[in-house]
């Protein structure tokens, strides 16, 4: 009996050795320090070049997001946090699959998914390996950008969202206006805000979904050396009103900024903009960020009228 007990913990000990991965994760805490860490994943991650017959070389960093990224080689391979983490994995992974192979139909610029996966280590984890995308992020590209290069660039995008804001199958589980309703972000927001913004976002009829990106920020958007476009992390793509991506790309991307709105705008109507901006918001996951970090502080907007005057004042500023 006392031989059969140190086979099983030898066992056991055996399996804890062949762990690639060795951190603990029981939260999003846990998951937070650790997901950017090349020393934590390189192991795992070149058992898994290994095992898609793929070169092993040294990782190198690429700007963490949610999910643990590195770049190998001519490749990019993302790690999805396990179930343990507390996050949506299963549902990111099989959304970023769909989007990237119904963007890459539309004849959008996506990097090609090389390879797919998941590995059963100390925790499961799914992976993703796609072609490495040449080009910078749209964030530290503005620098060198000419007026002429950003109407180019708000051209580009309104050809993108205008070929996948469109009709499509539900691929996930989220409802745009109930992940709204519950949102506690607004918490913080005034007392009359508050009301006002759900008794909106209440009214609003969900007729007209469509597939957005759902994070069409500057890091997401890759530019090259001739101002070509190449989108990359689709993990919080949905079903939802077009506005819900165009404010990221007016209040975002775009800063307000005149020669991205007339690229992107055929004509630029500065109250059609504005509403439009206002549904977005209100609706959106991160609409109270989007104001803090591009508006206003949420504590100045009393009401829905007070953060339609300041959009409408943003864009007419930058006119």
């Amino acid at each position: 009996m006392a031989n059969d007990r140190k086979k099983k913990g030898l066992i056991v000990d055996m399996q804890k050795e062949e762990n690639l991965f060795k951190n603990e994760i029981s939260d999003w805490e846990t998951w937070s320090v650790v997901f950017h860490s090349m020393e934590a994943f390189e192991p795992l991650v070149q058992h898994i070049l290994k095992k898609e017959k793929l070169p092993v070389v040294e990782l190198e960093e690429c700007k963490p997001g949610t999910n643990a990224v590195f770049k190998a080689g001519s490749y990019v391979i993302k790690v999805y946090a396990p179930k343990e983490s507390g996050l949506q994995t299963e549902r990111d992974y099989f959304t970023e699959l769909f989007s990237m192979e119904r963007a890459k139909k539309l004849g959008v610029s996506v990097p090609a998914v090389i390879a797919k996966g998941e590995i059963a280590d100390k925790y499961l984890f799914k992976y993703l390996i796609m072609e490495y995308a040449h080009g910078i992020e749209l964030a530290d590209a503005k620098i060198r950008l000419t007026d002429g290069d950003k109407r180019y660039i708000g051209k580009q995008l309104r050809d993108i969202t205008d070929r996948w804001n469109t009709y499509c199958e539900t691929f996930n589980d989220i409802d745009v206006k109930e992940r709204a309703l519950r949102n506690t972000r607004w918490n913080a927001s005034p007392d009359n805000f508050f009301k006002e913004r759900r008794d909106y976002v209440r009214s609003l009829a969900m007729h007209d979904l469509v597939y957005v990106h759902g994070d069409l920020t500057e890091d997401n958007i890759l530019v090259d050396d001739n101002n070509t476009l190449t989108i990359i992390d689709f993990a919080d793509s949905l079903l939802a009103p077009k506005e819900y991506e165009l404010v990221g790309l007016v209040c975002e991307v775009f800063k307000f900024g005149g020669p991205y709105l007339e690229g992107f705008f055929e004509t630029v109507d500065v109250a059609e903009i504005t509403e439009k901006c206002l549904k977005g918001l209100l609706l959106h996951d991160f609409g109270v960020n989007i104001i803090q970090d591009n508006i206003s502080d949420i504590d100045e907007i009393d009401s829905i009228a007070t953060l339609r005057s300041k959009i409408y004042h943003k864009l007419k500023a930058n006119r």
